[in-house]
C-alpha cells in the first residue's frame, strides 16, 4: 500500500509538471497581441472630437492627428482606458474648420515612452505587437491607424482671396503713412505725428493679430505678416526724417519690401 502510494505522488508530480510546462507555454503563446483599433468622428458646428476603441493596454499613449491638403494640421494626445480613448476638440484656432477631406492617423508613442505596465505587455520594444496596424517606425515599432473623413458644413475658406484683403489692408497703411509724412514735411508738427503715430500703430498691431487669427496656413501668414512690422518700422524711420535725424537708406529698403509684399 505504502509502495502504491508513492507511485500515484510520483504520477501527480509529473502531472502537475507537464501541466505547469503546458500553462508556460500557453503564456508564452498569449503574448503576442494582434492590435485592433476602431475610431469615430463627432463633428459639431464644423469641429470634431475622435472617440476610439482598442485592445491596446491600459494608460497606452497615443497621438491623434488631424491634417488637409491646405496645410491645416493639428494633433491631441490621449490615453486608452477601459479600450477606449478620446481626443480634445479639434477646430481652426477656435473657429470651424473649412468643409472639405481630412485624414486622421492615430499612432501610439514608442515603447520606450509608454508606462511600465504597458511595456510588461507589448515589449520593451513592442515586439508583442502584431496584426496590420503595426509598422516599424524612424524609432522603433509603432502602431498606425489611418482613415479619411469628410467635414461639411462649415464655410470652405478661399485663401487666395484672404491674402488679397489683406494686402489691401497694408496698401491703405501705406497710403496713409506716406500722406501723413508728406503732409509734414514742410511743417513738422510733433503733437500731430505723435497722434498719429499712435492710431497707426494701434490699427496695424489689430490687423497683424487678426493675420495671426485667421484660416490662412503659416507659410501664408508669414507672406503678408512681416509687412506689418515694415509698417511700423517705416512710422519710426519717418519720424526720424522729420526731425532731421533720418536714414534714407533705410527708408527706401523699408518702402521696398512693402512694395514687394503687394505683388
Amino acid at each position: 500500500m505504502k509502495k502504491l502510494l508513492l507511485v500515484f505522488a510520483a504520477i501527480l508530480v509529473l502531472l502537475l509538471g507537464a501541466c505547469s510546462d503546458s500553462s508556460k507555454k500557453m503564456d508564452e503563446e498569449t503574448k503576442e497581441l494582434n492590435v485592433t483599433m476602431d475610431v469615430k468622428e463627432v463633428i459639431k458646428e464644423g469641429k470634431i472630437t475622435f472617440k476610439g476603441m482598442t485592445n491596446l493596454p491600459e494608460n497606452t499613449k497615443l497621438v491623434i492627428t488631424l491634417s488637409n491638403d491646405d496645410n491645416f494640421k493639428a494633433q491631441s494626445k490621449v490615453i486608452v482606458g477601459d479600450s477606449k480613448f478620446e481626443s480634445e476638440q479639434f477646430s481652426n484656432k477656435g473657429n470651424s474648420l473649412q468643409s472639405g477631406i481630412y485624414r486622421v492617423g492615430v499612432t501610439m508613442e514608442i515603447a520606450s515612452v509608454q508606462p511600465k505596465s504597458v511595456q510588461a505587455i507589448i515589449g520593451n520594444d513592442s515586439e508583442n505587437l502584431k496584426g496590420e496596424l503595426v509598422i516599424d517606425g524612424d524609432s522603433g515599432k509603432t502602431i498606425e491607424f489611418s482613415k479619411k473623413i469628410e467635414i461639411v458644413g462649415a464655410e470652405k475658406i478661399n485663401h487666395e482671396v484672404l491674402i488679397k484683403e489683406f494686402k489691401e489692408q497694408i496698401l491703405s497703411y501705406y497710403n496713409r503713412i506716406n500722406d501723413e509724412y508728406d503732409s509734414q514735411k514742410n511743417s513738422f508738427d510733433p503733437a500731430t505725428w505723435g497722434a498719429f503715430a499712435r492710431d497707426f500703430r494701434e490699427e496695424t498691431n489689430k490687423s497683424r493679430s487678426q493675420i495671426n487669427q485667421s484660416a490662412l496656413n503659416q507659410g501664408e501668414q508669414m507672406q503678408i505678416a512681416p509687412a506689418f512690422v515694415d509698417l511700423q518700422m517705416l512710422l519710426t524711420a519717418y519720424a526720424a526724417d522729420l526731425q532731421n535725424r533720418g536714414d534714407d537708406k533705410e527708408i527706401d529698403r523699408l518702402k521696398s519690401q512693402i512694395e514687394d509684399s503687394l505683388k
